[in-house]
């Protein structure tokens, strides 16, 4: 299977469920993945040489054209910016790990003003792989915005450094999958 038909199927997995996440300060959030919310969880945004991949009208309908493999992996690796959302799709299996239902998880009460990034979130959950120790370290983060008290997955990001984990707060959580 191709690397988009893989994150795909993984989404499709994400899409059964509800996740609700109970932080130890005692707030719940709760969300799901939508259609519309794939483009930016796999980079899309990234690929600016591909105009109607990077910004399409409809995200929904992007999303459907990608699982209907209307959208192939040969023609986006043209893309000249392919290299930033190459990690990103290749993992992109990892977002299933870091929602594995449980306690003592870890979730950011992410503030922005602490680094110089334009995500804008307000809670996000990683996993960290590899070993600090060995400097082989990479954490990959799902980010998690609100809009009207609402909230949804806003992104994804595989980082190489700690710089989104420094001098963040971070919380005790359990996840809880529901059915939708």
């Amino acid at each position: 299977m191709d690397v988009l038909q893989e994150t795909v199927a993984v989404y499709e997995r994400l899409r059964k469920k509800r996740y609700r996440i109970i932080i130890d300060t005692g707030e719940e959030i709760t969300f799901s993945f939508q259609p519309a919310n794939y483009h930016h969880l796999a980079g899309f945004q990234h690929l600016t040489d591909f105009q109607s991949i990077s910004s399409p009208q409809s995200k929904d309908l992007f999303y459907r054209l990608v699982k209907r493999q209307q959208v192939q992996t040969e023609y986006i690796r043209k893309s000249s910016c392919f290299h930033e959302i190459a990690e990103r799709l290749n993992t992109f299996n990892c977002l299933e790990d870091i929602l594995a239902e449980g306690d003592e998880k870890i979730i950011v009460e992410y503030d922005r003003s602490k680094l110089s990034s334009e995500i804008e979130a307000k809670y996000y959950l990683y996993k960290r792989v590899g070993s600090v120790m060995s400097g082989d370290v990479t954490y990959h983060i799902l980010f998690i915005g609100s809009t009207n008290e609402r909230c949804f997955p806003a992104t994804y990001i595989v980082e190489h450094s700690n710089i989104y984990i420094r001098n963040q707060e971070l919380h005790d959580c359990r996840i809880v999958h529901e059915d939708k």
